[in-house]
């Protein structure tokens, strides 16, 4: 029912009830005294538009021991050298262990982004009910989530932070993919070869198994031939060791990751992950900044991953 009809209905009313004496001097003129629009109700919650919650942020633990106010993170990797052997009675050679270590640093970085409103802004929110500054803080917040997400994931060029998949010692698997069009039987083909790429190492042993939106809602509705399951159900039973789940933050590149995630192996170096600072006011405006710090990802262990081609 559009407003126009309303305001006619609406004077009719009035005028009836006027004409039959129960309203006194009523001005019923254009839209009558109760304008169309004022009997719209508004409600006072406010809604956005609702995007995936970045995976990265949970997906990697955090780097202990990482100060907030450190300009660099830093690691610390052994390699050991040395072998037992059989003595002989009364030997006195026995062989002794030697260990090397490497130092690796990362530069931190502080992400920016804060939110405001102005002595106008305060007045209307007042007046309507409406919380602008939720508002704002929320939407600062998920730019922060966001910037520090593809910053793990692709790193920086400009700043020389190297993302997940851009790293270039984590080995790349060229699969058939087509999985939008592709049978069951190519897709299982294609998750076999990217887990065995890990599990192949003999050291490592994939636990995750991360795949974009599209290609997940496609093995869990896809009947696998010659069975009565679908290609999850079957991934599943074959791997029950990995967790196979959806990832948003792939649906860009289009790609699955499998790898064997701990924080011994991959980690994030993530101290602060928006903090409101103090606001701040500047004549009739008021600001409050917000902070981030992160050096990005650590990869420890880049054989204990493995990335695929596009799937979908």
């Amino acid at each position: 029912m559009n407003e126009k009809l309303i305001a006619q209905m609406m004077q009719q009313l009035l005028a009836e009830a006027q004409a039959g004496g129960s309203i006194q001097n009523l001005n019923t003129d254009e839209q009558g005294l109760i304008f169309a629009r004022d009997l719209i109700s508004m409600s006072n919650d406010v809604y956005m538009e609702e995007m995936p919650a970045p995976v990265a942020l949970t997906m990697f633990a955090q780097e202990p021991g990482i100060s907030e106010g450190a300009k660099w993170a830093g690691y610390r990797m052994y390699s050991a050298a040395g072998m037992a052997k059989i003595m002989a009675a009364y030997g006195t050679d026995m062989p002794m262990m030697s260990a090397k270590g490497r130092e690796f640093f990362a530069l931190m970085y502080d992400i920016g982004l804060g939110y405001g409103y102005t002595y106008s802004d305060v007045l209307a929110a007042a007046m309507s009910g409406t919380p602008l500054d939720n508002i704002l803080a929320l939407n600062t917040r998920e730019a922060h989530e966001r910037t520090v997400s593809n910053l793990l994931w692709r790193g920086n060029k400009e700043y020389q932070i190297v993302g997940f998949i851009e790293h270039p010692n984590i080995p790349l698997v060229a699969l058939a993919g087509g999985w939008a069009a592709g049978d069951g039987d190519k897709i299982c083909d294609d998750a076999s070869a990217l887990i065995s790429a890990v599990n192949s190492t003999k050291i490592y042993q994939v636990n995750e198994f991360h795949m974009p939106s599209k290609a997940w809602s496609r093995i869990q509705g896809l009947r696998l031939s010659g069975t009565l399951g679908t290609v999850l159900s079957f991934l599943r039973a074959s791997y029950p060791e990995i967790q196979f789940r959806k990832n948003s933050d792939l649906d860009d590149d289009g790609i699955c990751i499998a790898l064997d995630n701990t924080r011994r192996h991959f980690a994030q170096a993530t101290p602060i992950l928006f903090r409101q600072l103090p606001v701040q006011r500047s004549g009739l405006d008021l600001s409050i900044p917000c902070l981030s710090k992160t050096a990005g990802v650590i990869v420890r262990a880049p054989l204990a991953a493995a990335k695929s081609s596009k799937v979908i």
